[in-house]
């Protein structure tokens, strides 16, 4: 929702209105003149404005008509890009001429021809733009007017040169998808199709799962009829989607709550339309091609690789149309921080636009324009602190402190700023249970105030105790270079830093292989798992490998011709490989064998010191039990499900430090924090709040919240029983 004030000019044509214009255009909007229809809305009744077309007249001829909201007509409700082009379209309403975007304009040419839709809700004519009082009633109002309204008309934009390709591919993919589906649950052939193809569980992540969807997904296309089977996968259709998805309609953060809400829903985009189900039927067969053509059968020449295209549209859609779920129950700081990289034209709608995604009553947060922006963003923390009762590390000024809002505090999060946390947020679910592998501050509950310093500063008091010291780091993370390139700068830098060799002990008596694996993979999603671990064990090591190898690492950033190769395909392909030489040779495991061969020589591990043992030594430390030797994990028969899942797995868990620091603490702690810490940083443990937190000291032991970090030994509440035998002391922290 744009907040333009609209302005307004006399037709000469037609008769002018004056109290109406007073009252719509004027600022503050609070003139009322008895005599006129065209009252300002009363908010004890929840009024709303109503367009509807002159009868008889111009399709661009209207007026504006207010009904108690409980009392009104059926009605669409308008879903579009405000759009900031200083190109200006005219419509006449109430016999003014009224400038408006040109989007508006061309989306008002249309609607009227969708059946039934004699009344309309635009934002833009239907409530006064120039009067924060009125936005301030109404604004909460649009949950309700989306949710009331008798469709949802979500307008892409005018056509272009093969939108209408797009429009018909998609219709004709939905009916094919119906069509198939129905044919194999008629003929009891539907396995796996309600597990796989449902709109809350289309993506597919567990590597079996992944085999029984690309069964599942080639019976679909069996069933496709030939016309259309054909052309299902043609470049030129695919390249129409492509583009359609990257209209700007998609990137609006008004468009959450406009088309989550919305019980019936129409695409339109020129003169033609799709209903929103059948694109909401189609999303999870995309992304589970995906898999089928990328993942599970790369060799499958029916499934052409040009389906790339899906990704854009699973990245776009899945995101939205996943947040159906939303209206279960979520809490509003999760939302504002996973919907950075949608446009808002006033900030403050960052916040504002969600409201109507949380339940009433789960926020005491209310639309109110007259607030700035900072206040905004400070009420949302505020709120969160009290009603979940716990502190979600997604401020700090570590990223992108020169571009944060100014004045706006350390301990909140800046959500006009697209976040790329170098270390994953920890989170509560929308249900309130939490869904982190750890807790750093154990059950500890958070204590706060909050002391406001106009005009827009503020003070957290939050109870804690400062716990470490940052005493060498390295950014090698920040730069581009390929995972194997950092590792081997970071541990390079950490050595030169410290004077320590990576192969030794840290004073903590865990080897710093250790230390680094455990940091890596202290979120990871299989943690629990034993045999994911091994796996990801081996990937480690691989890493390890290839990055002290420099003859052999030379493929990661070069292909022969000296050229640099970011094809994942042919990373993968390679990755493979080596997973098939250490069947045999294990070549790449050789540099890490030797650093473990050092820490289990150290530490009286007995003479015989094959691979086997060095890798199994490596394997209990990480706690990693299998049943037989560590090397039942990388000398298995592993099929193309599991490659894929080894890599995947690996991939994932070095993004989760992608654009992170590696920090060695004062007491030698090893992790990863968030870029733009220094050398004297401290780290500190806030009660209520899951991971550690470092932070800058300043002024009147003041602190400057840099950000959130994951360190080994930090985690699972240690430092708490630390804390109370006397080891730290406990303090209210004080945030600025």
């Amino acid at each position: 929702m744009a907040l333009d004030p609209i302005t307004a000019t006399r037709n000469p044509t037609v008769h002018r209105r004056s109290s109406f214009e007073a009252f719509l255009f004027r600022h503050g909007g609070t003139h009322r003149d008895t005599q006129h229809p065209l009252l300002p809305l009363n908010p004890s009744k929840r009024e709303i404005r109503l367009l509807h077309r002159c009868k008889g007249s111009t399709d661009h001829d209207y007026r504006l008509s207010v009904f108690p909201f409980d009392d009104a007509p059926p009605f669409f409700a308008l879903s579009y890009v405000w759009g900031s082009s200083p190109d200006r379209n005219h419509v006449v309403v109430e016999g003014l001429s009224v400038p408006v975007t040109t989007n508006l304009a061309a989306a008002l040419a249309q609607v009227w021809g969708v059946a039934d839709c004699e009344y309309l809700w635009a934002d833009a004519l239907c409530i006064n733009q120039s009067d924060t009082h009125e936005k301030n009633h109404q604004v909460p109002l649009m949950r309700h007017i989306y949710g009331r309204s008798s469709r949802v008309l979500m307008w892409l934009g005018d056509a272009s040169a093969d939108s209408d390709l797009a429009m018909e591919f998609l219709r004709e993919w939905a009916g094919a998808i119906r069509g198939a589906v129905d044919e194999l649950r008629r003929n009891d052939k539907a396995i796996y199709l309600d597990g796989d193809f449902t709109a809350d569980n289309a993506w597919v992540h567990d590597p079996e799962e992944r085999v029984k969807a690309s069964a599942a997904a080639k019976s679909i296309f069996a069933q496709f009829p030939a016309p259309f089977a054909t052309r299902a996968f043609d470049d030129k259709s695919w390249g129409a989607v492509d583009a359609l998805f990257e209209r700007s309609y998609w990137t609006r953060i008004w468009i959450l709550q406009e088309v989550v809400l919305a019980n019936v829903a129409t695409v339109m985009c020129g003169a033609k339309t799709l209903d929103l189900d059948d694109l909401i039927a189609v999303l999870p067969m995309f992304t589970v091609m995906i898999y089928c053509a990328l993942v599970v059968s790369p060799s499958d020449t029916e499934r052409p690789l040009t389906l790339m295209h899906c990704e854009m549209v699973a990245f776009l859609m899945i995101h939205t149309m996943r947040s159906m779920i939303w209206k279960e129950k979520s809490h509003l700081l999760y939302l504002a921080n996973h919907t950075m990289d949608y446009e808002a034209t006033d900030a403050r709608d960052r916040v504002f636009a969600l409201l109507g995604l949380i339940p009433e009553g789960d926020t005491s947060i209310v639309p109110n324009y007259s607030l700035s922006v900072q206040q905004v963003f400070i009420d949302v923390v505020v709120d969160h602190l009290n009603r979940i009762g716990r502190y979600v590390p997604i401020a700090g000024i570590g990223q992108n402190a020169a571009a944060r809002l100014p004045g706006l505090p350390s301990w909140v999060p800046d959500f006009t700023i697209e976040s790329r946390l170098g270390t994953e947020a920890s989170w509560q679910n929308r249900h309130g249970n939490t869904n982190v592998a750890s807790r750093a501050s154990g059950t500890r509950p958070v204590r706060f105030t909050v002391a406001r310093m106009p005009p827009d500063g503020c003070l957290l008091r939050i109870r804690g105790f400062i716990c470490d010291q940052v005493a060498a780091l390295s950014d090698a993370y920040l730069d581009s270079r390929c995972y194997f390139c950092q590792l081997r700068t970071c541990l390079e830098e950490m050595a030169s830093q410290t004077r320590r060799e990576p192969s030794s002990l840290l004073a903590t008596g865990v080897p710093w292989l250790y230390a680094i694996f455990r940091s890596l993979t202290i979120a990871a999603e299989t943690y629990a798992d034993p045999r994911a671990m091994g796996k990801l064990a081996v990937g480690f090591l691989l890493m390890l490998g290839m990055s002290m190898d420099t003859d052999d690492h030379a493929w990661r950033c070069t292909n022969d011709a000296g050229e640099a190769v970011e094809d994942r395909e042919t990373i993968w392909a390679r990755f493979r490989t080596l997973v098939g030489e250490v069947r045999t040779t294990h070549p790449h495991l050789q540099p890490p064998i030797a650093f473990l061969a050092r820490y289990v020589e150290r530490n009286g591990a007995g003479t015989e010191q094959t691979e086997e043992s060095i890798l199994a030594k490596f394997c209990g430390v990480v706690g990693v039990h299998l049943s037989a030797s560590f090397l039942e994990v990388p000398c298995q028969d592993f099929g193309d499900a599991e490659y894929f899942a080894l890599y995947k797995n690996l991939e994932a868990v070095l993004l989760r430090i992608d654009g992170a620091s590696l920090v060695v603490t004062k007491s030698e702690q090893m992790g990863f924090a968030e870029p733009g810490l220094q050398v004297g940083d401290v780290v500190c443990i806030i009660f209520g709040c899951d991971v550690p937190i470092v932070a800058r000291r300043v002024e009147q032991d003041r602190l400057l919240m840099i950000g959130q970090g994951r360190f080994h030994g930090m985690m699972y509440g240690e430092l708490m029983d630390k804390l109370e035998e006397g080891a730290f002391e406990e303090q209210d922290l004080v945030f600025i």
